[in-house]
């Protein structure tokens, strides 16, 4: 789905879990990035096997603002151990 277009706010909710600890937060974010993408999908419809049709995919960068200093440690804490699990730091 479309989320907006660059220089637009939109809240969004965030599952993360660190280390076995799960929790759910909601944050403000602006959209700095912003691209469109069409890809060719599966129709999944009985005897229309190998047929596809065009879709839009989108992807989005975000710059999350006015975050408490507990949602800050959240986050970080996240990613890096996403970023320990993907061998990148150490």
């Amino acid at each position: 789905h479309d989320l907006g277009t660059i220089g637009e706010y939109c809240r969004m909710a965030l599952k993360l879990n660190v280390e076995g600890f799960d929790e759910v937060i909601k944050v403000c974010s602006e959209i700095c990035y912003r691209e469109e993408t069409t890809v060719q999908v599966p129709l999944n419809m009985p005897g229309e096997e190998g047929l596809t049709r065009p879709t839009s995919m989108f992807t989005f960068g975000v710059k999350f603002v006015d975050l408490t200093k507990e949602q800050v440690l959240l986050i970080t804490a996240y990613i890096y151990r996403s970023l320990y699990e993907q061998g990148k730091v150490m």
